[in-house]
């Protein structure tokens, strides 16, 4: 299959390369093909508190009041009432209003884990940046990071802190006028890669997220980077041989 051009414009379906995997779990809320990621992508609205809550859990009311009125609430909120429509088109209307657990399978704490549904059977993935939510859903393990360029600070002093020794290096021969991009690339690749194995910052500045494959404590991903809109980076992090579909990018 052929293969997308890292950085390349967002394509409305691509293929990944087919390298042999396991398959997923067979669960009655699982994909229809467990090699097939599924990601949703679209522009945050001003209203997503109040026009998404019909889909919502009491837990995911509970979680968006509690943060104050303003563009981190609706953002919260995008990625709640995204996260529902993903589960639902992948895993069918039961999965949709299933509970969402977010219990982290390192320290047990009941916040901070990463998400997945309380019937089990597929893995969720969010992030949100700016006017963007994307919401990723798979069989397997899957991490999504998108980051708008504008939102990463000073370049070098983030390069500094957040790249290893060779992506630093590999980093100070790209063109002063594209480091930021760059640099917000490799963020959303570690970030991808960090969620999919249910690791967080602490492990930065790895991995090394150089080629397109990616080894991390003991599991390989293949990690996709696309320009989702001008000054706007996203990567997906799955499990070899997985095929990416894209549903919508609004």
């Amino acid at each position: 299959m052929k293969e997308p051009k890292p950085f390349a414009a967002m394509p409305i379906e691509i293929d990944l390369c087919s390298v042999d995997r396991h398959t997923g779990p067979d669960n009655s809320l699982a994909p229809a093909s467990t090699l097939e990621v599924t990601v949703l992508a679209r522009r945050i609205r001003d209203d997503e508190s109040l026009t998404g809550r019909e889909g919502w859990s009491d837990a995911d009311r509970a979680d968006v009041d509690r943060v104050i009125e303003g563009p981190p609430r609706e953002r919260i909120a995008a990625r709640r009432t995204l996260t529902r429509q993903a589960l639902g088109l992948v895993a069918g209307p039961d999965a949709a209003s299933t509970e969402i657990l977010r219990t982290c399978e390192h320290c047990g704490h009941p916040g901070h884990g990463r998400p997945r549904p309380a019937a089990g059977g597929v893995h969720i993935s969010a992030s949100t940046s700016g006017r963007w939510v994307v919401v990723a859903v798979a069989a397997d393990p899957v991490g999504v990071d998108v980051e708008s360029v504008d939102a990463m600070g000073d370049p070098d002093l983030v390069a500094a802190s957040v790249l290893t020794a060779p992506e630093l290096d590999r980093y100070l021969t790209v063109d002063e006028r594209g480091r930021a991009e760059w640099l917000t690339g490799r963020w959303t690749r570690k970030e991808a890669v960090l969620k999919a194995s249910g690791r967080g910052v602490p492990d930065l500045p790895e991995p090394d997220v150089s080629g397109d494959t990616v080894g991390h404590r003991g599991a390989t991903w293949i990690v996709w980077t696309w320009r989702l809109a001008p000054g706007v980076m996203l990567s997906v992090a799955t499990g070899l041989g997985s095929r990416v579909r894209w549903v919508a990018a609004i």
